[in-house]
């Protein structure tokens, strides 16, 4: 796991309290991977999201893609690197024009608290693991509440 070490290792100048923020998280969810597996995987109720093929009946599978099957010399994986930007996986509460937000988020208690900010951060994780997307993106707004301070 890397940590941030200072503020040039990234596109724009965070503060030096938004570098320690990260690496709280960063910190905490090497730590919840590494040593307590059970907790970690406790909000989504199914397996890690598996190929199974076109003519599988199970909602939860890949039916075309399959990250190790070669393609022109390159795993699937390695053609196609998936990823997810924080925001619009956690943070879009899928509003239009025409009304509010229809997601279903019962992680989120909609606080700006740090505790909330943490859960959120463990169920993106998570969301990661079951679905086998390895990169991702954020903005700190998304990750981390203001605090006032």
């Amino acid at each position: 796991m890397t940590f941030l070490k200072d503020e040039t290792q990234i596109n724009r100048v965070l503060t030096h309290y938004e570098v320690l923020k990260i690496n709280q998280i960063v910190y905490k969810l090497s730590s919840l991977k590494n040593t307590q597996p059970n907790k970690f995987m406790q909000h989504f109720d199914c397996e890690k999201i598996q190929y199974e093929g076109p003519n599988s009946k199970n909602a939860l599978s890949f039916k075309h893609y399959n990250a190790t099957e070669e393609v022109g010399g390159k795993a699937m994986k390695d053609h196609l690197r998936f990823g997810a930007a924080y925001w619009h996986v956690m943070r879009n509460e899928l509003a239009d024009p025409f009304g509010a937000g229809t997601a279903q988020m019962p992680w989120d208690d909609k606080s700006d608290s740090v505790e909330n900010a943490l859960g959120r951060v463990d169920v993106f994780f998570e969301f990661l693991d079951k679905i086998g997307i390895d990169y991702y993106c954020f903005h700190d707004r998304d990750i981390a509440p203001e605090l006032n301070d």
